[in-house]
C-alpha cells in the first residue's frame, strides 16, 4: 500500500472517523483484512481524491494501489491524472478548497 493511502487510512480525517480501533473482537481475528475485519479503517460510501501523475503513472496507481484500498477500506478513489502540475494546482488552490485529498507524486513507488 503507498505512502498516500495509509495516510488516509491511519488519520481519520476526510473519512467517516468512526472505524478502526471500533471493530468487534471476532471482525478483528478473521484475518480476512477488509474493513468489516477491523483490520483497516471503514470508509465505506467516501470518496477520497488523489492527484497522480499522468498516463501510464495514473494507470499503474489505479491498478496497483486504488483497487487494492478500495477493495480493503470500502472507499472509492478518485485518481485525478494531474501531471507536473500536481504542486502547483495544490498551491493555488483556496486553503479550504484543495484539488484533491492526496497526491501521490513520487516515481515509481507503485509499480
Amino acid at each position: 500500500m503507498s505512502a498516500a493511502a495509509r495516510g488516509a487510512g491511519g488519520s481519520g480525517g476526510g473519512g467517516n472517523g468512526s472505524s478502526g480501533s471500533g471493530g468487534s473482537e471476532a471482525g478483528n481475528s478473521s484475518g480476512n483484512g477488509s474493513a468489516s475485519s477491523g483490520r483497516y479503517p471503514d470508509y465505506s460510501g467516501e470518496t477520497i481524491s488523489v492527484g497522480t501523475w499522468a498516463g501510464i503513472y495514473a494507470e499503474a496507481f489505479e491498478k496497483s494501489v486504488a483497487e487494492s484500498f478500495e477493495e480493503r477500506t470500502g472507499a472509492t478513489i478518485g485518481v485525478v491524472p494531474a501531471g507536473g502540475s500536481i504542486l502547483s494546482k495544490i498551491k493555488s488552490a483556496p486553503e479550504d478548497d484543495p484539488p484533491f485529498d492526496l497526491a501521490a507524486a513520487e516515481d515509481f513507488f507503485y509499480w
